[in-house]
C-alpha cells in the first residue's frame, strides 16, 4: 500500500466533516454546525458548499450512485400490482341476507370467484418476488458502493446503510409474502370446498 497516498486521503478527509445521504429522488448533505441541505442535482448542491467542503467529491459520487445504480422502477411496479390485487379482492362478495324455505332470514356469503382468487394469488406472488428482488438489489448495491468508497479513500470515508430504510423495506417484503400466502390458502380452501359441494 502506498502510505503517502493513504496519508493524503486521511489529511483531506480529516480537514472537513461532511455527511451525505443518498435517496431515490434526492441527495442531502450536512456539515458541522449546519442543517441538512437537499436537492436532486449534485452541481446545485456543490455550489452551496465551501470550495474545500467536499475534498473527495462525496456529493458527486453519491449522485452517480443515485443515477446509475439505484432503481425504483421495481418498487413502482410492485405498488401497481398490489393495487390490482386490492381491486380484485374488492370484488369478492360479502355477507347478505336471504330467505330460507320457512320464510326466515339467514346470512349467506357466496364463495369468491375462483378466477379472481387465482389471478390475485399469481399477481401478489409476482409482486412479492419483485419486491424481494428490489430490496436485495438495493442492499447489495449499497454495501458494494460503501465498501468501494472506503477502500478508494483508504478508510478516510465511512459509510453505512440506513437501518430504518432496511427495516421498512424488509418488513414490506415480509408483509407482501404473508399476504401472498394468505390469498393462496384462501384459493386452495375455496377450491376444496367447491369440490365438496360439487360432490
Amino acid at each position: 500500500m502506498n502510505s503517502s497516498l493513504a496519508e493524503s486521503f486521511t489529511s483531506l478527509t480529516n480537514a472537513t466533516s461532511l455527511e451525505v445521504r443518498i435517496g431515490y429522488f434526492a441527495l442531502c448533505f450536512k456539515q458541522t454546525g449546519s442543517g441538512w441541505t437537499c436537492g436532486g442535482d449534485a452541481l446545485t448542491l456543490t455550489k452551496q458548499l465551501h470550495p474545500d467542503g467536499d475534498p473527495v467529491n462525496l456529493i458527486w459520487q453519491g449522485a452517480e450512485f443515485k443515477d446509475t445504480i439505484m432503481f425504483y422502477g421495481l418498487i413502482l411496479a410492485t405498488i401497481t400490482l398490489l393495487v390490482i390485487v386490492v381491486c380484485l379482492l374488492a370484488t369478492i362478495p360479502g355477507w347478505h341476507v336471504e330467505k330460507d324455505e320457512d320464510g326466515g332470514e339467514m346470512d349467506v356469503k357466496p364463495f369468491p370467484s375462483m378466477t379472481v382468487l387465482f389471478f390475485a394469488t399469481m399477481i401478489s406472488t409476482f409482486a412479492s418476488a419483485l419486491a424481494l428482488l428490489s430490496i436485495v438489489w438495493q442492499h447489495v448495491a449499497s454495501i458494494a458502493f460503501i465498501t468501494a468508497m472506503q477502500n478508494m479513500t483508504y478508510g478516510g470515508v465511512r459509510g453505512n446503510v440506513g437501518v430504518v430504510g432496511l427495516v421498512l423495506g424488509w418488513t414490506a417484503v415480509a408483509t407482501m409474502m404473508f399476504v401472498s400466502v394468505g390469498i393462496g390458502v384462501i384459493y386452495q380452501a375455496t377450491k376444496f370446498l367447491n369440490r365438496l359441494t360439487d360432490d
